[in-house]
């Protein structure tokens, strides 16, 4: 597994993902964490690649000036495509 960091409007995303591209995202629920779905992660990556990340103002996840749907779902977007892009992991 990898974990990184994304930032996007200066709010630090930590995610996490296992194998080269993840196919299905898990965004917690509002007010849980990754580190609250750690059994049932552990075992989906077991059988399909994922990414994960805990949402602005949880988890790891800092404080942010927006909580709109729409900040959560570009938080979304910027981690399934992050980790090929990121310097240092895949191409």
């Amino acid at each position: 597994m990898e974990t990184f960091t994304v930032r996007r409007d200066n709010v630090p995303i930590p995610a996490t993902v296992s194998w080269r591209r993840a196919a299905a995202v898990i965004v917690p629920g509002l007010g849980t964490t990754q580190a609250d779905l750690a059994q049932l992660l552990g075992e989906l990556r077991d059988f399909l690649p994922l990414a994960t990340f805990d949402p602005r103002g949880h988890g790891l996840s800092s404080g942010a000036a927006s909580y709109a749907y729409a900040s959560f779902a570009a938080d979304a977007a910027a981690i399934m495509v992050a980790p090929w892009r990121l310097p240092g992991h895949w191409s």
